[in-house]
């Protein structure tokens, strides 16, 4: 993919809406792509914030590991969408592990870029900043939206691995 077929792929994407095209044209010559097979692992939880992504074609599960050791899905994303933003920006390790769904082709912000931008092109690496910072306010009023319900309805929570080990053995409902 050239970085002219990237810009007007990036165009089209909500998350980039309100950078300018000399903004998106900018923030595309810092990124490079990335193909994944079906099954494929990006990173794994624990791994260190290096880049942030945006899905060009094909799907990625957000998957982290649980108490049990079996993963839990927490989010699947499909092209126009990005991920990979909360590493990058305060420079901690992954939180869950990226596994391609599909084949997948990625865009990819290495973190050493990012980090020229804010040098060399500051208004536009905060016009990105910006963009990643409104994907994170969705995801936390998502989450916010959830807990409400947890905390207002205990009932309606899924049952965790206890309760439902107990109801696959018959000991309880």
């Amino acid at each position: 993919m050239t970085p002219v077929q990237l810009t007007a792929f990036l165009s089209r994407a909500p998350l980039f809406a309100a950078l300018s095209g000399a903004a998106r044209a900018s923030v595309c010559l810092r990124m490079d792509v990335v193909d994944l097979r079906s099954g494929e692992t990006l990173f794994s939880e624990g791994d260190a914030g290096d880049a942030w992504y945006v899905i060009i074609k094909g799907e990625i599960a957000i998957v982290k590991n649980t108490a049990s050791g079996a993963p839990h899905e927490l989010a699947r994303l499909e092209s126009g969408e990005a991920f990979g933003e909360m590493a990058l920006l305060d420079n901690a390790a992954r939180v869950a592990t990226a596994v391609a769904e599909t084949r997948a082709t990625l865009a990819r912000l290495p973190a050493t870029q990012l980090h020229a931008l804010l040098a060399e092109e500051p208004h536009v690496a905060a016009q990105l900043i910006l963009a990643m910072a409104r994907v994170l306010c969705a995801r936390q009023r998502e989450l916010t939206s959830v807990l409400t319900d947890l905390v207002d309805d205990p009932q309606t929570a899924p049952p965790g691995p206890h309760e439902m080990m107990a109801v696959l053995l018959g000991l309880r409902g």
